[in-house]
């Protein structure tokens, strides 16, 4: 029997095993989702709750703090002293179980969040050809990645937008419907980003029911031509105090909205080749939450998608929110330094609050703050002064359990006397100041190059890299810090002419700003297999590894594939055999190794 929903344009099979879809007019409101999976059983609850307890999360989200120096004499006062706030969010232990064929992440799906995607892809006609037939094995691999618990929307975009299909679990039957309408793509036409994403937030907006993760990944290779330059319609649309081309995103996603309504889906960009408008693509992500990578190599496109799934699957921490007290008279909050993430200060500069948002398994966030630190007067010299206390808030996903991480105090030694005692400064609190003294320069030289001013902005560069080459924790050999240096090195080559910055310059420097000022990774230059793996977590190179052993794969089965003229030799009908043999037997090897590196099998 079949269920049919109103305002759908997609028609549901009522049963278990197998779906159709028919596609009709597009609804006006989006509420043809599928229902989500079958909740646990409170019976199995208990159970459920030993494995994500012993499984995903072998602990909790951690909280250290450092400060820049051990000690401060008890007479002197310090109109600045950093301190680091330092979290590590609990790895994902063994729970990546599968197959080794197809995924590690799909198949075990009690132990990690599932997830509601929307990919929203770029149609036009400079993606005719090559560049569209990677985006579709890219989205295949996806897809492929999911799981019966996961669902996928698929919204493309051209001169208008159009939902290709809907919101649905990604089962076997789900799978195979979201390849085949990824495979009847066509290119054509102009480039409307703002239609394409406002299509793809509705789809979130409109839905019934809700996966505990949601998330949009936007691929564009040009410019947008119909609202970018205008605006006129988007300041009506979407409206609020966001400016130029952040109006392409809604007020309801935006990271920095409140009140009601207001959803928390970071929008993944993506700027595929050398012609994408990177700076709209880079404010699109920001404004939302979200990360920008450059693909400059065509071919990278599911390595760059893959890295991005790799971490949506495996978030172990949600609306995660630090808070900061100060603990002794007179020491106050100055400055919070915490990259792209929302902070606030108040009573007086007593207190401080950093707003997260989701952190994947082994990630990593780093918070600094300057405070201002009174003359301690005391009659015990050995007695240390507390300077503040950091504690943690957030909800795990899949348990939707609210967990709070016990306050971490932080104490500094004020002696009576003045020793002649040279300080040391704190590599873990020098190492940070380096990523954002980077990432700073990186906006700056960004802007100069703009402007034209090509030499200005190089000079700024060298300027931080020979600073940052003269730093207690370069010296001391931190692999942050020669990423750093490469980075800075690579900003500057792609500046030495308006052509070369316009291809492939500004597009790096904003793909590297916003992975230094979210701790997060992202995809830059020509390839991901450089040593530039900062921020990636064994969840990303995972599933990274897995997209590059599909493309061996079936670079080896093409180039196997016998001419015409090869199958009319004698042996050359069973040619390709061997050799498509050799590489599934490889693929599947690889595939057991990565899982024995994960304690499984």
């Amino acid at each position: 029997m079949e269920r049919r929903h109103r305002n759908s344009s997609f028609h549901f099979m009522n049963d278990n095993v197998s779906r159709s879809f028919r596609l009709q007019m597009e609804p006006d409101v989006y509420n043809d989702d599928e229902h989500l999976a079958q909740m646990v059983s409170s019976d199995t609850k208990s159970s459920l709750d030993d494995a994500t307890g012993s499984r995903m999360y072998c602990n909790k989200l951690g909280i250290k703090v450092y400060s820049e120096v051990s000690s401060v004499p008890a007479c002197e006062s310090l109109e600045s002293l950093t301190v680091l706030l330092h979290l590590n969010a609990p790895s994902a232990g063994t729970s990546r179980v599968g197959d080794g064929a197809s995924s590690m992440f799909s198949q075990n799906t009690n132990s990690r969040a599932p997830i509601d995607l929307v990919a929203v892809l770029d149609t036009s006609g400079s993606m005719a050809g090559r560049k569209l037939l990677l985006l579709k094995q890219a989205m295949a691999f996806v897809i492929r990645n999911l799981s019966s618990v996961d669902r996928l929307s698929l919204v493309i975009f051209s001169s208008t937008a159009k939902r290709v299909f809907p919101l649905c679990r990604m089962g076997e039957e789900g799978q195979r419907q979201a390849i085949q309408s990824m495979d009847a793509l066509m290119a054509s036409g102009g480039t409307n980003i703002a239609e394409g994403l406002k299509k793809g937030v509705k789809i979130l907006e409109d839905r019934r029911e809700r996966n505990p993760i949601s998330s949009i990944m936007l691929l564009s290779d040009g410019q947008d031509t119909y609202n970018i330059n205008s605006g006129r319609q988007l300041s009506l649309l979407l409206g609020g105090a966001v400016t130029d081309s952040r109006r392409l995103v809604p007020r309801s996603i935006r990271s920095n909205s409140r009140g009601l309504g207001h959803l928390q889906i970071p929008i993944h960009t993506f700027g595929f080749g050398s012609d994408h408008d990177a700076a709209t693509m880079h404010a699109i992500s920001e404004v939302s939450g979200g990360t920008f990578s450059f693909i400059q190599a065509e071919e990278t496109v599911q390595d760059a998608f893959a890295q991005c799934i790799g971490g949506l699957l495996s978030v172990v921490a949600q609306d995660v929110k630090l808070s900061i007290s100060c603990l002794s008279p007179g020491v106050r909050i100055n400055v919070i330094h915490a990259g792209s993430y929302q902070n606030s200060i108040s009573n007086e500069g007593r207190c401080g609050t950093v707003e997260l948002g989701d952190l994947y398994a082994e990630e990593q966030r780093d918070i600094l703050v300057e405070l201002q630190l009174p003359a301690f007067m005391s009659s015990n010299e050995a007695m240390p002064m507390p300077l503040l206390e950091a504690g943690c808030l957030y909800e795990e996903p899949v348990t939707r359990e609210v967990n709070h991480i016990s306050a971490e105090k932080l104490h500094i030694d004020r002696p009576l006397a003045s020793k002649e005692v040279r300080q040391v400064v704190s590599l873990e609190v020098d190492r940070q100041r380096n990523r954002l003294r980077v990432a700073a320069v990186i906006a700056e030289a960004r802007l100069l190059a703009d402007e034209g001013n090509f030499e200005a902005a190089q000079s700024r560069l060298q300027t931080v890299r020979m600073q940052l080459e003269d730093s207690p924790s370069a010296r001391a050999g931190d692999q942050l810090c020669t990423v750093l240096d490469f980075e800075l090195k690579e900003m500057y080559e792609r500046m030495a002419s308006r052509q070369l910055y316009e291809r492939s310059g500004r597009a790096y420097l904003l793909s590297a700003q916003s992975s230094h000022l979210r701790q997060r990774a992202t995809t830059r230059g020509d390839s991901l297999d450089g040593f530039m793996h900062d921020y990636q977590t064994q969840s990303m190179v995972d599933m990274v590894t897995l997209s590059q052993m599909r493309s061996l794969l079936e670079r080896n089965v093409v180039t196997a594939t016998p001419s015409s003229s090869q199958r009319d030799m004698p042996r050359g009908r069973n040619a390709a055999a061997p050799t498509r043999s050799a590489g599934l037997s490889l693929f599947q090897k690889m595939s057991a190794k990565v899982l024995r590196s994960h304690g499984v099998g």
